[in-house]
């Protein structure tokens, strides 16, 4: 399932040598916003308020993001690899000597043979399977591997913000002049 593969990312991911990971730097962003609606539901008292149901499924939602969010932002989006040079060499001559050797069936970046609907994705130098896009809030490309984990993340997030608003938005208090003065009168 998406929860069992998203662990599996994780952990693959926290394994990774540092060098490797640079290129999640950027996607603190999506990340940095569920800890935010995290803090401002229990800050803003909607938790206390909600009731116990309400709050546990907020909860699995939040998990359920989080791990959706960690599962397409580690997953492998279904890189093409034909091995080492050696094996890249003998592929272009293969192609070559068959009078195959054009754009369609060798990508002319990583030098790969494309496997069908993949897509040479210029942000991560890599030919990927069935690439749909980069996504800068996952900081990965969203491709044959990673394609549901991106979904969940998408549907989770609609999903719990909507749940957060319903919850937050009543409990909010107005600011600015006389904010102060209407709410120790009322």
């Amino acid at each position: 399932g998406v929860g069992a593969g998203a662990l599996a990312a994780l952990a693959a991911g926290l394994a990774t040598p540092r060098g490797a990971l640079d290129r999640y730097g950027h996607c603190g962003f999506a990340g940095g916003s569920i800890a935010l609606i995290v803090s401002t539901f229990r800050a803003s008292g909607a938790a206390a308020a909600a009731g116990f149901g309400l709050s546990v499924l907020y909860g699995c939602l939040v998990a359920a993001l989080a791990a959706a969010f960690a599962g397409a932002v580690l997953a492998d989006p279904g890189v093409v690899t034909a091995g080492g040079g050696a094996d890249r060499l003998q592929a272009v001559v293969d192609l070559a000597r068959r009078g195959k050797l054009d754009d369609g069936v060798l990508c002319p970046t990583c030098l790969v043979p494309r496997a069908p609907r993949s897509k040479h994705d210029p942000t991560l130098d890599r030919c990927v399977r069935r690439f749909d896009h980069y996504c800068p809030f996952v900081a990965n490309a969203v491709g044959a591997r990673n394609y549901k984990f991106f979904c969940a993340f998408l549907l989770l997030v609609v999903v719990t913000i909507a749940l957060h608003l319903a919850l937050v938005l009543p409990r909010l208090r107005p600011c600015g002049p006389g904010g102060a003065a209407r709410d120790a009168a009322g």
